[in-house]
């Protein structure tokens, strides 16, 4: 006869029931709360137009003026976000007379000193001065400030924790319940489906900063549209100065430019395109790293957190390298985005030995992702693969297999290779007998805009130090001692911990040692060294050092929330998950964090200029029937070739694909650049000379013009020289006679 089945789960009281509704009834409310600030701020409808009174308006000094701001919000506790020290989080616009002045978050000495329509809003003061250093209590315009109110950062940071502790209480094994296998189950829906919508509003925040056409504010992703521009329309841009040559393209091989070129058909926006790669970039390393948490930790909570850890830029080289994912979309993030699951593929199949050259072949793939990341990952999984060996593999063989496999990785990144190093550009070597001296001080120029540390091995290490490591010390050592110390506690995590230390050991050898060798070489031969760009692949350190901070806070949860007098406290852990999320936010931003005012990412990234786009979209309908020569920000000449599709004269960006792919051209570019330096040089009181012999020997026949890119003279110069065919704000399109 069937017996009825005993539980021996414990039956929860009348006060832990009453809790269990106390918590989930406040997190609803605090949702409820939350979803209807969050929709009024995206919707539009807590922005607020004040008209500035000049009654009110107070000198400053110089060319500087103060007004208050103010307003009530449309529901109390919404605030007013202002900038504040390292932070540009106020998302006021100024209008003179209807039109936005460009330049938000200035300085406040720069607003005194220069003045011409630089602003910031600082607390509850406006600091402003106007577009020709006029007195704008007396000048007769009107001005006008945009604002909008925002929820509280700590009301959203309030609401996750509490919807966390909720979703634990409700659900207490959909977090916490370790799995021994990589198998996903119905209990990995929340996680994803939470995951899926951090990188869908990541993606919409990107889109919605930027305008039609869209300019790309960086220069990197530039260059790539500008090739892909040349790809698509060579017949508008068969006189560019660099892309009309499809040579100066041929040594960067990556899968980035096939694929964005793909999408440009479709959207007819080849910078769109181009940002759309952030929809597969940031959605795979999400998934990516929550799966190799998985497998290392078997801890769901922990997975997510090691996931949203990596979406934001973790600095190194001076903060002209990441690890993570940028705010737009870089090639170097698709390659890191791909690296757990190499990495996967290595802890799951890396002890057979026959696995290793198939493993090795997929790491060769990564070179035509990103050529830079893929050696130095390939060294660091190579290194960590000695780890793996099973313990009736000798070490004799398991080398030699290892030695075999590398080989494969070295033929996989053979066709790149042959393609790099037949084009790349001798005039590294400056100190050479046949380069000139005008060759010579061009190329130290272009040196001089990459960062110090990719000259310097040690330099590079100590920047990587005492910036990055000062700022999030706390992760770091206790990631290093997870790594170290897990082992003696949990054996089982030994051949993982050990694997991710020879997997830094190596990222450490191939980058900053052979950068190393390369320089004390170049040092003792009198020249520069021959590779600048294998010291960026030290950023991938920062991998392993996350993988065992959350392998340490597992361990912790497991063996003191799990039983005993610290068991009660467990369903708090979610909290603390999301405080920390929210801390390393608010070291490294992304565009979520700016979006809830816990961190705020810089302004040049999130701010379009609505001038520069109508300039772009005004091009982009007229004939390429001459060279333009942009003389401004360096983005918006970018913009020029990819967006209005009209072929540059000279732009100084170039001198990137011109130097790596050995080009000819190099020559008449460090001539071009000597004048443009001449130009731009405030200085300099033969500017004007300047200018007209570099539009000559350029062949330009138009000019696009930021107002205050040059001296004074140098613009009345060019403006009384040419013919203005239009102007758009602070832009002008002059022809020039």
């Amino acid at each position: 006869m069937h017996q009825p089945s005993t539980c021996s789960c414990p039956i929860p009281s009348r006060g832990e029931n009453l809790f269990k509704r106390v918590i989930i009834g406040l997190a609803i409310a605090g949702t409820i709360i939350a979803l209807i600030m969050i929709a009024l701020q995206a919707f539009g409808l807590s922005r607020r137009t004040i008209t500035i009174d000049p009654t009110l308006i107070s000198p400053l000094g110089g060319f500087g003026y103060v007004y208050p701001i103010s307003g009530a919000p449309p529901i109390a506790g919404m605030n007013l976000r202002s900038d504040k020290a390292g932070s540009h989080a106020s998302d006021l616009v100024l209008k003179e007379n209807g039109t936005a002045l460009t330049d938000p978050h200035s300085q406040h000495s720069e607003i005194v000193s220069e003045g011409n329509g630089r602003y910031s809003h600082w607390g509850a003061t406006l600091y402003f001065s106007t577009s020709d250093r006029t007195d704008p209590r007396s000048n007769g315009r009107t001005y006008q400030a945009e604002y909008s109110f925002a929820p509280p950062a700590w009301l959203i940071l309030a609401v996750l924790a509490l919807d966390a502790v909720a979703v634990r209480l409700w659900l207490p094994s959909i977090s916490i319940r370790p799995i021994d296998k990589l198998i996903l189950s119905r209990a990995d829906t929340l996680p994803l489906t939470l995951l899926g919508a951090v990188a869908s509003f990541e993606v919409l925040l990107l889109l919605a900063a930027n305008s039609s056409p869209t300019i790309i504010q960086n220069t990197d992703a530039g260059t790539i549209s500008g090739w892909v521009a040349g790809e698509l329309h060579p017949d508008r841009l068969a006189s560019d100065f660099v892309v009309s040559d499809p040579s100066t393209s041929r040594f960067y091989i990556s899968a980035f430019v096939p694929v964005v070129k793909s999408l440009a058909s479709y959207t007819d926006d080849i910078g769109l395109a181009y940002l759309f790669m952030y929809i597969p970039i940031v959605l795979i390393e999400l998934f990516g790293y929550y799966l190799l948490g998985l497998r290392i930790t078997g801890n769901r909570l922990w997975s997510s957190v090691l996931a949203l850890m990596t979406i934001v830029p973790v600095w190194n080289l001076g903060r002209s390298d990441l690890f993570g994912l940028y705010w737009i979309p870089l090639v170097r993030n698709a390659y890191d985005g791909l690296l757990p699951f190499l990495i996967i593929a290595f802890l799951s199949f890396g002890a057979r030995l026959a696995a290793l050259p198939v493993l090795f072949a997929l790491c060769g793939l990564t070179i035509y992702v990103h050529p830079v990341s893929a050696p130095v990952g390939a060294a660091g999984l190579w290194l960590g693969s000695f780890a793996l060996a099973g313990p009736r593999t000798s070490f004799g063989r398991n080398f030699a297999v290892l030695i075999a496999a590398g080989l494969v990785f070295v033929l996989m990144a053979t066709p790149f290779a042959i393609s790099f190093f037949s084009s790349f550009s001798g005039g590294e070597v400056v100190n050479s007998p046949n380069v000139t001296e005008l060759q010579a001080d061009a190329l130290k120029d272009f040196q001089k805009s990459l960062a110090p540390g990719q000259y310097d091995a040690w330099l590079a290490v100590r920047e990587f130090l005492g910036d990055t490591g000062v700022t999030a010390w706390p992760i770091w050592v206790t990631g290093l001692a997870g790594l170290i110390f897990v082992p003696f506690v949990q054996s089982k995590f030994r051949r993982t911990c050990h694997f991710f230390l020879l997997f830094l050991l190596g990222c450490l050898g191939a980058s900053v040692g052979l950068s190393w060798v390369d320089q004390a070489i170049a040092h003792w031969l009198g020249r520069t060294p021959f590779q600048l760009d294998l010291i960026r692949g030290m950023r991938l350190i920062v991998m392993p050092v996350l993988v065992g901070f959350v392998l340490l806070l597992t361990l912790v949860e497991t063996r003191f929330f799990a039983a005993g007098r610290l068991a009660p406290l467990r369903p708090a852990i979610p909290a603390a998950a999301i405080l920390l999320v929210a801390y390393w936010w608010g070291l490294f931003p992304n565009w979520i964090s700016d979006r809830i005012g816990i961190s705020s990412i810089t302004n040049d990234v999130k701010s379009q200029d609505p001038d520069a786009s109508a300039l772009i979209s005004y091009l982009r309908g007229r004939p390429s029937n001459g060279t333009v020569l942009p003389i401004g920000r360096q983005v918006v000449g970018q913009a020029v070739r990819y967006a209005g599709l009209q072929p540059l004269a000279f732009l100084k960006i170039d001198a990137n694909s011109l130097f790596y792919s050995g080009s000819d051209k190099w020559i008449k570019w460090a001539e071009l650049n000597k004048l443009n330096r001449a130009m731009l040089d405030p200085n300099n009181r033969n500017g004007a000379d300047s200018f007209d012999l570099l539009a000559a020997r350029s062949g330009a026949r138009y000019v696009v013009l930021e107002k205050g890119a040059v001296s004074p003279t140098v613009e009345t110069h060019i403006l009384a020289k040419g013919k203005m065919i239009n102007q758009f704000g602070h832009w002008s399109l002059v022809e020039l006679n």
